[in-house]
């Protein structure tokens, strides 16, 4: 039976990066479809596990020069972890206490509990009894059960991006720095207060200089190009490093060998700045680049936390308040007018009018009545429906 599974990628920069991918991942054996999402960062796989699986579409991922940060299986036969705050341990008794509450819960399969963080994670199946069975497997043990932890906290892509943002920042005021001093050292008659130093100790100086520069400033075009090569195709990283490349080696030529110009009547100049400053610059941009896709992904995820916290199910005839999480499938939801509609649902009794314009941009509320489809985070403006 075929299985999905959600891979956290980090290293796309644009579309060309995006087809690769899927074109790589659909490549792999077992591979029946895979959608990349360039600015969640995300690709979604649908495959066989007999025939091939997470850890060799992660090689194929790296082969092509990018990263897996996270997977998460998402089939019905995938285990899924959950984690809930817990209050009130005190010590290590309380701990396996917990713990043993915890994995006899129906469809938990593992139970680990933290004293330090006062959390516990539970890895379960697709049918588990739900976050509400958790909450009283925790009080009955005599706990304090404090809710589900939002995963987005602890989103691995998330940190993987604030990691690259940082590392490209210091790269980009260092290259940017020395690209400074090394145009001022290369039009050195431009600047009267460098005439003191000879022409040929400049021209180590630029070299001792620039090196730093296209190798560990631009460590990641260089990189990208060979990975590209590897899969005998090329782009942007490709340009950028025989860009730089092309102009420090001849640089270099020309300072350690000038007798080859000389000889043959060319006039001596070296491009040390040209090199250092093409690799600053396009370095600025990714991290342009990724602070916007930073801001994109925190978009989204404000989006998709506009849903209510709560929902108003109907249990033994009354209506209950309950957390969103802990809402099955089958619940029958009372939503009054005003109220954000908590999940996506079918509309059983009664008519509305329902806001869709967040997932729409439709202005106009949209009729709701019985088998009509209504989403979650929507909003219903008029009457009550269950």
């Amino acid at each position: 039976m075929p299985e999905k599974i959600t891979l956290g990628i980090a290293g796309m920069t644009c579309a060309t990066c995006v087809r690769r991918v899927e074109e790589g991942l659909k490549a792999l054996p077992g591979v029946e479809s895979a959608s990349v999402n360039f600015a969640t960062e995300k690709a979604v796989v649908e495959y066989d596990p007999a025939s091939v699986g997470p850890e060799a579409m992660a090689e194929k991922v790296r082969d092509l020069g990018y990263e897996v940060v996270s997977r998460e299986k998402t089939g019905p036969a995938a285990l899924q972890k959950t984690t809930v705050s817990i209050g009130s341990m005190t010590c290590a008794a309380c701990v396996r206490r917990v713990e043993t509450a915890l994995k006899d819960v129906p469809g938990v399969e593992e139970a680990a509990v933290n004293l330090a963080t006062g959390r516990g994670t539970v890895t379960h199946g697709a049918d588990w009894a739900g976050a509400g069975a958790l909450r009283k497997a925790v009080t009955e043990a005599g706990y304090e059960y404090l809710g589900i932890v939002d995963a987005a906290q602890e989103d691995p892509i998330e940190k993987a991006r604030e990691r690259e943002t940082r590392e490209l920042t210091v790269k980009f005021i260092v290259g940017i720095m020395l690209s400074v001093i090394i145009f001022m050292g290369t039009m050195q008659e431009w600047f009267p207060f460098l005439d003191s130093i000879p022409r040929p100790t400049m021209l180590i100086l630029l070299f001792a200089l620039t090196t730093p520069v296209v190798f560990w400033v631009g460590s990641r075009f260089h990189t990208g190009a060979l990975k590209a090569l590897k899969q005998k195709t090329s782009d942007m990283n490709t340009l950028v490093s025989i860009g730089a490349l092309s102009a420090y080696l001849y640089s270099t030529l020309a300072t350690f060998f000038p007798d080859v110009f000389t000889d043959a009547g060319v006039h001596l100049h070296v491009y040390y700045d040209g090199a250092a400053f093409i690799v600053s610059f396009i370095v600025l941009g990714r991290l342009l680049e990724a602070r916007t896709k930073g801001k994109t992904s925190q978009a989204i995820k404000r989006l998709m936390g506009l849903k209510p916290k709560t929902a108003r199910v109907i249990r033994d005839g009354q209506p209950v308040d309950i957390p969103v999480d802990e809402v099955m499938k089958g619940d029958e939801i009372l939503v009054r007018p005003g109220e954000k509609i908590p999940t996506d649902g079918v509309v059983l009794t009664g008519t509305s009018a329902v806001d869709e314009s967040m997932l729409t941009g439709e202005s106009m509320p949209v009729t709701k009545e019985p088998a009509s489809e209504v989403f979650g985070a929507t909003i219903n403006r008029s009457g009550s429906f269950t």
